[in-house]
């Protein structure tokens, strides 16, 4: 029994050593974890107010771009403006010009299909006789069969 009671001392001072150990290292990984986050978090912060400079350098770039791009909008829709006035003009002599020669070719075209349309009818016509012909063949033949 005695050494039972000895076994049992001897883990538990083993058991309080470890213990001791354990918490020791988990106090050394707290201490190190803190400074990693004070690290972190100043980190951080420097990397908000560059990130803050950055937007407003940006911002600014941003204004003078839109101020620019605004200016020479004004002056491409003044120079549209009259390149449109100009193609209008263009465009409707250009009308006047093609009026005149889109009616002769509608008339072209209404004297082309009414020319095909005679001749499918005859096309239509000739077929017609031929099959009345091939059938009183057939029927002759098949009288005489």
């Amino acid at each position: 029994m005695e050494e039972w009671l000895q076994k049992q001392n001897k883990l538990k001072t083993q058991l309080d050593t470890t213990r001791q150990k354990v918490e020791s290292k988990l106090q050394e990984c707290k201490q190190s974890y803190k400074l990693q986050l004070d690290e972190i978090s100043r980190q951080k912060e420097l990397d908000i107010k560059d990130l803050q400079k950055r937007y407003k350098d940006l911002s600014w770039q941003k204004d003078i771009q839109e101020k620019q791009n605004r200016q020479a909008t004004i002056k491409l829709e003044h120079y549209h403006f009259d390149e449109v006035k100009e193609l209008e003009d263009l465009y409707s002599n250009k009308l006047t010009l093609e009026g005149s020669a889109y009616l002769k070719l509608e008339q072209e075209g209404l004297e082309l299909k009414q020319a095909y349309e005679k001749r499918i009818a005859d096309i239509k016509l000739s077929n017609e006789k031929a099959i009345r012909k091939l059938v009183d063949e057939f029927k002759v033949n098949l009288m005489k069969v």
